[in-house]
């Protein structure tokens, strides 16, 4: 896949910019708080509608300001697509493809991308939410109807919780209806992270070997909430927590509870690697998803690189230069990388200087 342009109408600290790209590295370079992250996330929007910075929309529309568009054109398997997504100051946002109005759900797998910024530096480190996001985001990409499970089960979760936090007899007599519901999207959504973590580390091992120089190993550890993705299983579980989990006000064991650990010779990646360890085994996931999606869709996925090379040391640094050869990739920085940049522009203030 190939992005061939983006234009932006009072989005951010933009007011009407339009940037063009070319098939190899794009390099986007400025001084902090000029737009280069906000035209990241404006490219990040078209793989599922939704910012990786924050959940507010209204954030988007530049100050004094009604609405704001972003729209992209793309290049997948010698077809071209025009994506434009709206968003307003008091209406939902829209999203259209070709003219035509589609829901969210649909943007999924249509414009894949694989996203590298500092805060995912820190996956392992961080806490389990942030680790399930990232499971849940990278399998979306690949299989769409994974993500209308996990909302699905969201959706039961909220009203099961909602249920719970205001347990009274009549109301009460219906939580077994929502934990058998709950059970059967969990154990599905269990069941398909813990494959797809499986795999995604197997692929991740080889760019790791290169990385280390054969010295350093990589296994994954899915830990299922309540110790089992068993749908009938869980859902006894669930039934015996009933007291606590009105006590609580809140469903106790789940999808939502689950976790991964990685191991790096055998050793947890969390509690025993190095900073440098940790931010290798973050990249070569990363790359692994990228060669997911390829063969999953049967074309590269746009890599995006917000402001995160000035985060690797020299050693990293290379290892992902030479992976990006030939590809299309977004590259913000502070400075122009060395050896990288088929295409250079700058930002300032919200202004694209070619």
């Amino acid at each position: 896949m190939i992005l061939k342009s983006i234009a932006l109408r009072d989005y951010r600290n933009f007011t009407s910019e339009k940037v063009e790209f070319c098939e190899g590295s794009n390099i986007i370079s400025g001084k902090n708080a000029q737009g280069k992250t906000n035209l990241m996330e404006s490219v990040w929007l078209f793989t599922s509608g939704r910012s990786f910075r924050t959940p507010n929309e209204k954030e988007f529309i530049r100050n004094g300001c009604d609405s704001a568009s972003v729209t992209g054109v793309f290049s997948r398997n010698g077809r071209d697509y025009e994506a434009e997504l709206r968003f307003f100051d008091t209406k939902t946002k829209q999203i259209h493809i070709n003219g035509i109005k589609v829901k969210q759900g649909e943007m999924l797998g249509k414009f894949p991308a694989v996203l590298f910024f500092p805060e995912q530096l820190s996956l392992i480190k961080s806490g389990p939410d942030v680790r399930r996001k990232f499971l849940d985001m990278s399998i979306s990409q690949i299989k769409p109807r994974y993500y209308e499970v996990l909302s699905e089960y969201n959706r039961v979760l909220a009203q099961k919780n909602h249920l719970l936090k205001n347990a009274d007899g009549a109301n009460i007599d219906t939580l077994e209806i929502w934990n058998a519901r709950q059970a059967k999207l969990s154990s599905i959504i269990s069941n398909t992270r813990r494959t797809y973590c499986e795999k995604l580390t197997g692929n991740a091992l080889k760019y790791l070997a290169e990385i280390s120089g054969d010295t350093e190993t990589l296994t994954a550890e899915y830990t299922v909430s309540g110790e089992t993705n068993d749908e009938y299983e869980l859902f006894e579980k669930i039934c015996k927590l009933k007291s606590e989990e009105i006590h609580s006000g809140y469903s106790q064991i789940g999808a939502h509870k689950d976790d991964f650990d990685l191991f790096i010779n055998g050793n947890s990646s969390r509690r025993f690697a190095s900073q440098g360890q940790q931010r290798s085994i973050v990249l070569c996931l990363k790359l692994a998803e990228a060669d997911m999606i390829e063969e999953a869709h049967g074309e590269y996925p746009l890599l995006l690189f917000d402001d995160v090379l000035s985060e690797l040391d020299e050693q990293r640094k290379d290892f992902i230069t030479n992976r990006i050869k030939g590809k299309q990739v977004i590259i913000t920085s502070c400075d122009v990388p060395d050896g990288v940049g088929d295409k250079v522009m700058r930002v300032e203030n919200g202004k694209i200087i070619k």
